[in-house]
């Protein structure tokens, strides 16, 4: 063997070695969750690790801050993201990029704030920054330390801990949600040409209906987050007719959901959640409803139809039965089960929320959500929520596509608290 093949084979096994994530068939596995400190608080961070050192999406670092950290997309502005800490805006705009390995891409951005230009790198997958931990934690003035105690990451944000007074916990125990499931939506005459039978597929006339009374009804729509604070800690749902809250949520990530339900629900200033099965997640965006498929979001449409629409997790490849009919969650390894939890946060953001494919579930798969640091799990299993429900066994109401503003109604009124 002359000394040029090896000098190739040298170079691909230190380029193997630095960016382990390069080989598509293994890239997911790369991305690691670890168990962190925030603010005395334990929770879980999801990283990649390249070269020795975490990086980490915006949209999980601003769910470890919480209300110290919230990020925007300012798409008239050209700025690809924006940060606000502590009441600092930070703009972030890309200023140079290069092609590295099987789609991953580096890239560079200049930080403006206070007068001040910095330049930091980020890694590209699946249409999300990963910056490094460190970097952004010196440009947010976040504490980074190790607790030798615990053997943990110490984050201090300075920020004030989630409290909650004893009449707070008082009036949430007193509320009650109704979580709504919906699925896809089009207009009746290609509902009825292209799918008369399915029992997924509401008239986008029927589901506005749902909204217009929602909005008039006096009932407050809440957020995957407001509900997390609320069986986690106990704090108030914002006031809501009857101490009654809605959650209004999308399986599957249809299209359909940006075209239709985000406009009227933009319109009518309510909320609502999407749960992506992020294999389908479209590489670009179409302009326009294709009512004979079934398409999906683009990870573009996903930043644009935000704060109005939040997007979760339906999986990644794992939306699927096997021979014998059993979901794949409930008869993959927990390795391969691992992977698809860690890959589908991953392109949506980070995200902590979870909707059972099929509502299927077990123990195993509630104990792997809670190690993959998921909050809240919806199943399909109709019935209501307040402040005794398992956050990782919550109920929900099926819209049907024969679900009527009488029936909606009539789920409101019979709402009640355990």
């Amino acid at each position: 063997m002359n000394k040029r093949i090896l000098r190739s084979l040298l170079l691909v096994l230190v380029f193997s070695f630095l960016f382990p994530f390069a080989d598509n068939n293994d890239e997911i596995v790369y991305m690691r969750n670890t168990k962190v400190i925030v603010d005395n608080q334990i929770d879980n961070m999801n990283s990649f690790l390249i070269k020795g050192s975490n990086y980490i999406s915006l949209r999980e670092l601003s769910y470890l801050m919480r209300d110290f950290l919230t990020v925007d997309f300012d798409n008239k502005e050209s700025f690809d993201e924006i940060v606000i800490a502590d009441n600092v805006n930070y703009y972030l705009r890309k200023i140079f990029r290069s092609q590295l390995f099987y789609g991953y891409t580096l890239e560079g951005y200049d930080v403006k704030y206070k007068g001040i230009t910095k330049t930091i790198p980020a890694y590209k997958y699946n249409n999300v920054n990963y910056y490094k931990l460190r970097d952004l934690c010196d440009l947010l003035s976040v504490d980074i330390k190790w607790d030798y105690n615990r053997k943990m990451p110490l984050f201090i944000t300075h920020k004030k801990m989630i409290s909650v007074s004893v009449n707070d916990k008082k009036k949430a125990s007193k509320q009650c949600v109704v979580v709504l499931m919906y699925h896809h939506l089009l207009p009746s005459e290609f509902r009825s040409k292209y799918f008369p039978d399915n029992g997924s597929v509401m008239s986008v006339n029927i589901f506005n209906k749902h909204m217009d009374w929602i909005r008039n009804s006096g009932y407050n729509t809440i957020t995957l987050k407001q509900l997390e604070e609320f069986l986690y800690y106990g704090k108030p749902l914002p006031d809501s007719k009857e101490n009654i809250s809605i959650l209004i949520t999308f399986d599957d990530g249809y299209l359909s959901n940006y075209f239709y339900a985000y406009p009227v629900m933009k319109k009518f200033n309510l909320h609502g959640a999407v749960f992506h099965v992020t294999t389908n997640t479209a590489t670009s965006s179409l302009s326009k409803i294709r009512p004979e498929k079934l398409d999906r979001f683009s990870g573009e449409q996903m930043f644009l139809s935000e704060p109005t629409l939040e997007h979760a997790s339906h999986s990644h490849e794992f939306h699927s039965r096997n021979k014998d009919g059993i979901p794949f969650y409930l008869c993959k390894s927990n390795k391969e089960i691992n992977s698809d939890l860690i890959a589908s946060s991953s392109i949506t953001g980070g995200t902590r929320y979870f909707a059972y494919p099929y509502g299927a579930f077990n123990k195993n798969l509630v104990r792997l959500l809670k190690l993959n640091g998921y909050k809240l799990a919806f199943t399909t299993k109709r019935g209501y929520v307040d402040i005794k429900s398992d956050p990782l066994l919550l109920n929900r109401f099926t819209m049907w596509p024969n679900t009527t503003v009488n029936h909606l109604s009539r789920i409101m009124r019979n709402a009640h608290v355990r």
